[in-house]
């Protein structure tokens, strides 16, 4: 036990804490959850026992300006009505998640309003964690609960962003007027994840998105039987532009002749 330390209060009812190091730049704190006993997923019997545990390390957010690491004790139980073994959910953290869910929303707020390479520096994280933070922290504010995939009849693609600074995709179901997911960046490679995890591809006839290739790739590689329509404000946008590069050649040409034709005069 150390000297002359104090207990800092986790703030989180869920976990009881079997042990706690305060070193240098960061807390050290071993924690399961505080249940003793769990109703099996396949039977709904609490009959059960402790069948064995692992040790997972768990980011959460900063204490006193120290990074907080928790070891997770995930513990294994045996049914003792069916038979069948299980691992105890993790409210706290998520299913396969390294980070707890309030740190997530935390660094997902941070990112609104400051750059990903400074959250990162000043929380200690990755900036990938930064990144998918801020686009979860964004299907929430959306009305998106759960980034789950989801298809319809009709869906748009069109990306956005958020001051100029990070840019990430939405899948929207147009007949019903519906977000129905949120894709990190602009990229193919994030999308096509979205396609292949959709239960329910077939469905999925007509996608209205504007001419941004990654999109297009994307598309043909995972929903090859769909239609690909144009937003015509981006072929609008895409034709005003032409025009006003013909303009200025043609302008350019003007002068440029009546430059020489000015030359020329005695």
């Amino acid at each position: 036990m150390q000297d002359d330390c104090i207990a800092v209060a986790l703030g989180l009812s869920e976990l009881m804490v079997l042990g706690q190091i305060e070193l240098d730049d960061h807390f050290e704190v071993t924690v399961r959850y505080q249940r003793d006993k769990v109703a099996c997923p396949s039977c709904g019997s609490m009959m059960v026992r402790k069948h064995g545990s692992t040790f997972q390390r768990k980011k959460d957010r900063k204490l006193r300006d120290k990074i907080v690491v928790l070891t997770l004790e995930k513990r294994r139980f045996c049914c003792l009505s069916c038979g069948k073994v299980f691992t105890e959910s993790d409210e706290v953290f998520g299913f396969r998640r390294r980070s707890s869910e309030r740190l997530i929303k935390y660094l997902g707020e941070r990112a609104m309003y400051q750059t990903g390479s400074r959250v990162a520096n000043e929380d200690g994280v990755s900036g990938s964690l930064v990144r998918r933070s801020f686009t979860e922290e964004i299907g929430c504010q959306m009305g998106i609960s759960e980034q789950e995939p989801g298809a319809s009849k009709v869906i748009g693609l069109d990306e956005f962003s958020v001051k100029k600074r990070i840019f990430d995709t939405t899948i929207s179901n147009l007949e019903g007027r519906k977000v129905l997911g949120i894709v990190e960046s602009c990229g193919k490679s994030n999308l096509e994840k979205y396609f292949t995890a959709l239960p329910d591809p077939e469905i999925v006839e007509v996608i209205v998105m504007d001419m941004h290739e990654p999109f297009r790739q994307a598309v043909q590689m995972c929903l090859p039987k769909a239609k690909i329509v144009v937003d015509k404000f981006h072929v609008i946008t895409h034709i005003n532009q032409a025009l006003d590069k013909v303009r200025q050649i043609t302008k350019q040409r003007k002068q440029g002749k009546q430059g020489k034709e000015m030359a020329s005069l005695p």
